[in-house]
């Protein structure tokens, strides 16, 4: 996801971030209509209604650039809700560890 991030004192930053510890379905490079396709929109769709209602929002981000480019980031919006784990918990996406394998996902009870 792109992210315009706020660095202070007037300067601004276009970024290109993967949430990390989720891999949701793909929306770039997939044939329209497919049902990673409309899943991948469900998934863009959560998160952008995540941001509308998330307020200030803290984007902490590894130091270096994963293949494609984008730098593996956790964000948490001030009342310290996790964007990554709002998708996850509305199954817009699997659990990863930070090699993009796949976890096994324990319920809380």
């Amino acid at each position: 996801m792109s992210l315009l991030a706020d660095l202070g004192f007037g300067v601004e930053i276009m970024v290109r971030v993967r949430l990390q510890g989720i891999d949701t379905p793909e929306i770039h490079n997939v044939k329209h209509g497919t049902p990673e396709r409309k899943a991948g929109m469900f998934a863009a769709e959560a998160a952008m209604r995540w941001f509308e209602f998330a307020g200030k929002v803290v984007i902490r981000t590894t130091k270096a650039k994963g293949k494609f480019g984008r730098y593996l980031a956790d964000i948490e919006n001030e009342r310290g809700d996790d964007l990554a784990q709002h998708l996850l918990s509305g199954g817009h996406g699997i659990a990863v560890d930070k090699d993009g394998n796949a976890i096994e996902r324990r319920d809380e009870a």
